[in-house]
């Protein structure tokens, strides 16, 4: 007979224990994680935010990172092996999709590259997201060519990892050249402990679990999908002392127990020294250990027999004087769906550091990205230290163009006051956002009326330019979570810049390497009748119709253009 939940009384409401206090890489907030994403596979991007690793200035940052190292590196290559380059919770698979275009870009100014077969692999711990990869249009085209493979891969669990395309398996001494590995908003959602030192004392926090009673009626329904649930056979471990319980994340409550503890705590000199070194130089501090990173590292650095290269972005902290560190705090989570800690990047050097490895770090603790670069040996590595130094540590270039968006759009809805033509500054945005869909589109809403007149006064060096531009920001756009905003304000500036056969052409290849969908028939229909193709019109128009049955302008369409 299974014990009933304790409840208790807590600022006056009454609440129940989901899991008694334990250490925080063992909570059940992991199963729930789990859960989460193999239940939502790729709509959990309709709330987990993706947006600030897949813009294209980030995206060019690493991609010239990455294309630094390989420079630096070259002559430590074998041509005759593919490089791989593994993603971690590759989750959307814009990142993917668009990083494997830049770089291959970037390579080709670069003789000494040429020679150099890339593979990248795209793995997720859930197979519902790597089945989803492999029958996205987007993507086919590198399966194809074999430049891309998928798998799937919990880096805290696993040492070796198998293809589905190439029926590879990667495992320890299949690999002839260095593992590049690529880690965005990963290290933020996997395992992590926390510790406090107190009067130079070193103590483990202790979590429990519970939830306000009040809130226990909500649960009882999926709310469409977007809560994770614990089954029934959930329970600790060893049986002790499980719960019947089926909490949301969203739910979830945390308190914090406190007990001296005495080194070893993990047993392994690499992570003892970290915490050896916080209760030395520490004083009334809460540290966060991401405990789940570095066995993640042990594992990818034993599948790579050590010759591992390592590009981090998450979000977190690289200073011990930073706010997430002083003072005798609560630790705290962030919920989008699922849920993130901040990653402690002091703590990942030191790792790398002590397994003999080289890492440099960024983060200025008030931006939205930290960065790490490192590597389980001691390559040369100039090129990749002077871009790292110059562009993400001392200019921030990610986080700096990230944070000017809002500034940008500011400016464009302000634009009476612009000096120059309209067109001159909207193709100068673009540009400067590296040809990001999404920068297109909100700088097109906001400088809509005034730029459309100067659409049609181009001369030929401008529409030259501007062809490439719209052709560049096009082959950037990857459809997540069905939405097609980006797709329609390049169908809509095509129009109102009267290129018809460009928009129809776009409308075309969208629906090919998109996948179809109403808004690239309805371009499609709408130039093909302004080229007076009224047959075209009314069959485009049809498909809309049949994607959409109430979409009343699609049936306008087809009255108008009817055969007679």
């Amino acid at each position: 007979m299974t014990e009933s939940p304790s409840r208790f009384i807590r600022d006056g409401i009454e609440c129940e224990e989901v899991q008694s206090a334990r250490r925080l890489s063992e909570s059940l907030l992991w199963t729930l994680q789990e859960e989460y994403y193999a239940s939502q596979s790729l709509n959990a991007w309709e709330r987990v935010p993706f947006y600030s690793t897949s813009r294209m200035m980030f995206v060019g940052a690493i991609a010239e990172l990455v294309n630094s190292f390989l420079l630096d590196c070259i002559d430590e290559f074998d041509p005759q092996s593919p490089i791989y380059i593994l993603e971690l919770g590759g989750g959307s698979g814009c990142f993917a999709y668009r990083f494997i275009n830049h770089l291959k870009e970037l390579m080709g100014d670069f003789e000494r590259l040429k020679k150099l077969e890339l593979r990248y692999i795209l793995s997720d711990f859930t197979k519902s997201n790597i089945d989803a990869h492999l029958s996205n249009l987007r993507l086919k085209p590198f399966f194809d060519s074999g430049e891309l493979d998928v798998g799937v891969y919990s880096p805290e669990n696993d040492t070796a990892i198998k293809l589905e395309v190439s029926g590879a398996l990667l495992e320890r001494g299949a690999l002839k050249n260095p593992l590049l590995v690529i880690a965005n908003y990963l290290f933020d959602t996997i395992k992590h402990d926390a510790f406090r030192v107190v009067d130079g004392s070193l103590q483990e926090t202790k979590f429990a679990l519970f939830r306000e009673v009040s809130r226990q009626s909500d649960s009882d329904s999926d709310r469409d999908g977007s809560g994770s649930r614990l089954s029934g056979s959930d329970y600790d471990q060893d049986g002790s002392d499980a719960r019947r319980t089926n909490p949301t994340i969203q739910e979830i409550r945390m308190s914090e127990v406190y007990s001296d503890l005495e080194l070893p705590y993990y047993r392994d000199p690499h992570l003892d020294s970290i915490l050896h070194f916080y209760r030395s130089e520490l004083s009334d501090s809460s540290v966060i250990f991401p405990i789940g990173a570095m066995r993640s590292i042990a594992n990818l650095s034993h599948l790579a027999a050590d010759k591992l290269a390592l590009f981090v972005s998450d979000k977190g902290f690289a200073s011990l004087e930073s706010k997430q560190v002083l003072g005798l705090r609560t630790q705290e989570f962030a919920e989008h769906g699922a849920f993130s800690f901040d990653v402690n990047f002091d703590a990942l050097q030191r790792y790398v550091e002590n397994r003999g490895g080289n890492a440099l770090i960024e983060s200025g603790d008030h931006s939205s990205l930290g960065f790490m670069f490192a590597t389980t040996w001691k390559p040369t590595c100039e090129l990749t230290r002077h871009f790292f130094r110059q562009y993400l540590q001392k200019r921030d270039i990610c986080n700096a163009s990230y944070n000017l968006e809002e500034f940008t759009f500011v400016g464009c809805e302000k634009g009476q006051n612009f000096v120059r033509p309209y067109l001159t500054n909207f193709i100068s945005i673009v540009q400067s956002s590296n040809f990001d869909p999404f920068i297109f589109d909100g700088a097109f809403a906001r400088l809509f009326e005034n730029l459309v007149p100067e659409l049609t006064e181009m001369d030929l060096e401008q529409e030259h330019e501007v062809t490439d531009l719209v052709g560049r920001t096009f082959r950037n756009v990857f459809n997540v979570a069905n939405d097609y905003c980006d797709l329609a304000a390049i169908f809509e500036f095509c129009m109102c810049w009267q290129k018809y056969e460009f928009c129809l052409a776009l409308a075309k290849e969208a629906n090919a390497s998109l996948g179809v969908s109403r808004k690239a028939f309805d371009y499609a229909a709408i130039a093909s009748e302004h080229l007076d193709r009224r047959e075209d019109a009314y069959e485009y128009f049809r498909q809309a119709l049949e994607l959409e049955p109430d979409h009343d302008w699609a049936r306008e369409g087809m009255e108008r253009n009817k055969p007679q």
